[in-house]
């Protein structure tokens, strides 16, 4: 386990790597031990809100600490996007034990705000009641409350935009953590203050509150649109990236910024053109065991570079986007050495990442997750043209790849030989390896049962109900190692298509390699000692 006294020398040596300015490529690595040891997010919160008491704390100390949650909560929504039980209970054990800090008056209000930045940064939710208890701690501080619902600060704003040299993409995401931090009867009012800034750069990364997760900050945003124009509070730029995410909205919400864009036409505001783009490159990976796909595209500017990447997601849609700039050629080898250290990514094409974005925001849409503001960066700087969302379920996508296939591959006897041969698919895709059952504790337990037993109870259990699901999974493989130019594009195609079928369960290798790995997993957890029973 991780004790306290670990952490804090861990906490200390981040510190020292922060205030360097730079932090080093091993530091990362340096993390890894926490992974195995989930529950150490409660030391660290310990850890933080000591310091945070304290008559002059270490704010190096606190924004290390801060760093190191940040990542481990990251770590965590990755399992809870998995449905792991027993990170879910431990992520609500946190939330319930960050309460209990609150009503003991044993953590700051300044570190609770820090720690829901984490929560935000992370992507993962703090909850309804830890706003509650932030915006209480502010009501007792009437500037401190004013403070936060502008910025902290009537020049904050312009502060921020010059920090990030005025990007409205980086400006927003900054806004957008401060957003997912506060109560939902200030959201709006951050919205108000954004749009109303003198900073150009400012009021266009507001656009970006078109996705909030609020419904009041949405609104308020397109009321304002519309009202802004006349007063040459709407620019081109604006325009032209109002009209290329109208479609990303939810269907609802359409018209209302219709009249946005239609009040900005009315009064002479002219469409900015869309910049082109020098595609040099494109990486993408494979499919892991949660349905993400990682893309990267490579975008040459006159000597520099720009990286633009995307994370999307089976069943949310597109997770995240980002884009770097200004990348010498080392930069960018050491960025794309980083990845590849983490990921397996091999050269695609960038229909692969239209086709991506497309269904990833057709899922934004479907599960009412709205999109990050910076996969309209990546857009932009891969120069694509009209980005509409395009829903395409797993049986249409097979269809099209069977399609493609030579004939011979769909001989009854070649399907039963790549059926059986695909248990070998693993020494080939590395990534094959995170292809496992969550949520199979209470079916199988903990107890030593005969190994091919408990295969047995998971291949006709779980796996047998989620089939459609592992086709999808399949499907989404082919369509990848398809724009790779992988050969191997064709057996997932032929498993998808199967596991669509009634074809036995105990026929596939794969499966039984994805039933094998899942106790290992499980068995893992046991032996590390963070195992909990669902």
């Amino acid at each position: 386990m991780i004790d306290r006294r670990a952490l804090t020398r861990i906490g200390r040596t981040v510190a020292k790597e922060m205030k360097s300015g730079r932090v080093s490529a091993a530091l990362p690595r340096a993390l890894e031990p926490l992974e195995e040891y989930p529950e150490h997010v409660f030391d660290l919160v310990a850890l933080l809100a000591k310091e945070g008491l304290k008559t002059r704390p270490s704010e190096e100390l606190i924004s290390a600490y801060g760093f190191i949650l940040g990542r481990s909560l990251e770590l965590l929504r990755y399992a809870v996007e998995r449905d792991d039980a027993g990170i879910v209970d431990l992520v609500d054990r946190l939330r319930g034990s960050l309460l209990e800090a609150v009503h003991r008056d044993r953590i700051s209000p300044a570190i609770l705000m820090l720690i829901l930045h984490q929560f935000a940064s992370a992507k993962l939710d703090a909850g309804d009641a830890l706003r509650e208890q932030l915006s209480q701690l502010m009501d007792q501080d009437d500037e401190a409350h004013a403070a936060v619902a502008r910025g902290e600060g009537h020049d904050h704003f312009a502060h921020v935009a010059a920090d990030m040299e005025n990007d409205p993409f980086a400006i927003h995401a900054y806004l957008d953590e401060s957003m997912d931090a506060l109560p939902q009867e200030i959201r709006a009012g951050l919205v108000m203050a954004t749009f109303g800034e003198n900073v150009p750069a400012v009021r266009e990364a507001a656009l970006g509150f078109l996705f909030s997760k609020s419904e009041d900050a949405r609104g308020k945003l397109i009321e304002l649109l519309t009202l802004a124009s006349p007063h040459g509070l709407v620019s081109g730029t604006m325009l032209r990236r109002m009209i290329a995410i109208r479609n990303w909205l939810p269907e609802a919400e359409r018209a209302a910024l219709d009249r946005a864009i239609r009040s900005a036409r009315a009064t002479g505001v002219a469409c900015a053109p869309a910049s082109k783009a020098n595609v040099v490159g494109v990486l993408a990976s494979g499919v892991d065991g949660s349905g993400a796909i990682t893309a990267l595209v490579i975008v040459q500017d006159d000597r520099r570079h720009a990286l633009a990447g995307l994370l999307a997601k089976q069943g949310f849609g597109i997770r995240d986007a980002w884009v770097r700039r200004g990348l010498s050629k080392a930069d960018l080898k050491e960025v794309l050495d980083h990845v590849a250290g983490e990921i397996e990514v091999a050269p695609s094409s960038l229909d692969y990442v239209v086709a991506i974005l497309r269904q990833g925001l057709a899922n934004n849409i479907e599960t009412g997750n709205p999109p990050p503001f910076g996969a309209l960066d990546v857009v932009e700087t891969c120069g694509l043209a009209e980005i509409n969302p395009a829903a395409m379920c797993v049986e249409v996508l097979v269809a099209e790849l069977l399609a493609g296939i030579d004939p011979a591959r769909l001989s009854a006897a070649a399907v039963e030989k790549t059926l059986r041969d695909s248990s070998d698919l693993q020494e080939t895709h590395p990534m094959l390896a995170s292809w496992f059952e969550d949520n199979v504790s209470k079916l199988i337990g903990n107890k030593r049962a005969p190994r091919g037993k408990r295969i047995a109870v998971l291949m006709m259990g779980p796996l047998q109900a989620r089939r459609r699901r592992w086709a999808g999974l399949c499907g989404s493989m082919a369509l990848s190692l398809k724009h790779q130019g992988h050969a191997d594009w064709e057996t997932f195609t032929i498993l998808a298509r199967e596991l669509l079928g009634t074809r036995p369960i105990g026929e596939f290798g794969l499966m039984k390699v994805v039933a094998a790995t899942t106790l290992d997993v499980l068995d893992t957890r046991v032996l590390l000692g963070t195992y909990r029973a669902a």
